[in-house]
Formats: C-alpha cells, structure tokens, sequence
C-alpha cells in the first residue's frame, strides 16, 4: 500500500531580495513511500530535502505536480502527519508533562487522568520517567529532543515526518537518539520519512535511502538497504553496510562535482 505519493512536483519560491523573480526549489520530484517502511532523504543542506518534506507535511504548496497521502491530496497539515524537528519545538514554561499531553489536552482525546498515564507511559518510551516535572531549561539538548519526539507519539500518527531532528545533537547522544528511534520504530512500524545529510545516520536507519541533487532539487540516486533487522551501531562493519556506505559516498561527492560545473557555469553566464 502506497502512503506517501509525490508525483511530478515542482516548487518556486520568490527569489531572496528580487521578489517578482522566481527560484526552482525542487524540479519533477516523484517519490512514492509504502505503509510502514522507513525512507531516509540524504543530501547536502540546499538540495530541497526539508522542501520535500514540508510538502507531505502540508506547510508548502506545491508549485505543479501532486502531493498525496492516503489517496487523498495534501492541502494543509494533519494530525495524520506528526512532524519532527531538528530544535525540538517545546514550550519552555512549560513541564515536560504539560508538554507532551499538550495535544491531547487540546483535543480533548481523554481523560485526564487517562492523558496523564499516557504521558507517563510516552516518558518511560523515550527514557525520560521521572522528569516530568523539569523544565526544558533544565534539560540536556538531547532530553530536550526526546520531549519533542514525546509530544509527537502521544498523537499516535501512522506517519512521521523527521527534519534532521538528530543534526544539532553531539555524537554520542546522536547514537543513543537513532537507537531509540529503531527502537521505538520497530515497536509501533510507523511510516517514517526522515531527512539526513548524514550517511551513517541513513544507512543504519532506513530501509530505502534516496539521495538529492541541488539546483534544483531533483532524486539523482536511490538503494535498497538490504541490512538486517532489529539493527544497532554494530553493522557499520558488515560488508555490505560498506558497501552501501562507499556507493552513496561516491554518489554525493559525484554531485558536489556536478553542482560545481554548474555554479561555474552560472557565473561564466552572469558576466
């Protein structure tokens, strides 16, 4: 079952400074994603990756092209959709208990004594029991992100949209954020679209890794992961983990080539 359908998308923006000009953000973009699967977007920052995934979260509007979920066409954003980002977009007066039974209270879902043990219970997922009553402030960067992921789940969405929400963390809590992840993903199988411009970051999590060109953003590349599951940190020596890594290594640097001949072009062509 197809969820996610983006077919022959183009999307413009006004240009920085000149606005009755137009830049090409994304060019002829097709991506089709299944029920369940997890699909990581690699690519330099610039390529439109955040673009693409502003569309299926309905924040940005396609300038041609379509843009389905379900079956049925995105218009606005949904509760269908719970997106991700990198800064974790918390309320900082607020408790990390008041921030992630936040949706459910305005929705009035349940309860509130119902609301209160499922906050408990999304605390305890994401490694957070026993900080309910802290602050933001109080809390590290990547705690912070892990209320973020919290206050997203607790909606319990089918699909997740996921904005590099790793890339501002250290390396450590990087690793220890993507293996909560896999595992929580493994719990609920979740459609997942998480955006990347890291390439371990992809292979380890993805089933499908789909790498972007820039200027436009365009899909120049795509592999099947075909690593085991349940993964860990440990496959970064299986060969075929190697293997995969080498293919999208050469093929960003590829396109770091190619995006070079053309700004040279460019600025051949402006004088």
């Amino acid at each position: 079952m197809r969820t996610i359908s983006v077919e022959k998308v183009d999307v413009d923006f006004p240009k920085p400074g000149n606005p009755s000009e137009r830049v090409r953000a994304l060019a002829d973009l097709n991506l089709e994603i299944d029920d369940q699967e997890f699909v990581c977007l690699l690519g330099p920052s610039g390529c439109g990756k955040s673009t693409a995934l502003n569309l299926i979260a309905g924040f940005t509007s396609p300038t041609s092209g379509s843009v389905e979920v379900g079956g049925v066409a995105v218009t606005t954003p949904g509760p269908e959709r719970g997106v991700v980002f990198q800064d974790a977009t918390i309320f900082p007066w607020m408790s990390v208990r008041d921030n992630v039974a936040f949706g459910p209270t305005m929705r009035r879902s349940s309860e509130s004594k119902a609301i209160s043990e499922k906050v408990d219970k999304f605390l305890d997922h994401v490694g957070l029991a026993g900080f309910g009553d802290h602050l933001p402030g109080e809390l590290s960067g990547g705690m912070r992100q892990r209320v973020g992921l919290a206050r997203v789940l607790i909606n319990d969405p089918p699909i997740l949209l996921m904005d590099e929400p790793f890339g501002a963390l250290d390396a450590q809590t990087r690793i220890t954020m993507q293996e909560l992840l896999l595992d929580l993903w493994e719990r609920d199988r979740k459609t997942v679209l998480f955006v990347t411009h890291d390439i371990d970051e992809a292979l380890i999590l993805g089933d499908r890794v789909i790498v972007m060109s820039a200027r436009p953003g365009r899909i120049s590349h795509e592999i099947a992961v075909d690593l085991p599951r349940p993964r860990s940190h440990e496959l970064i020596t299986d060969p075929d983990y190697i293997k995969h890594r080498h293919e999208l290594f050469e093929e960003l640097r590829s396109e770091a080539h190619r995006s070079e001949e053309l700004e040279g072009v460019a600025m051949i062509g402006g004088y």
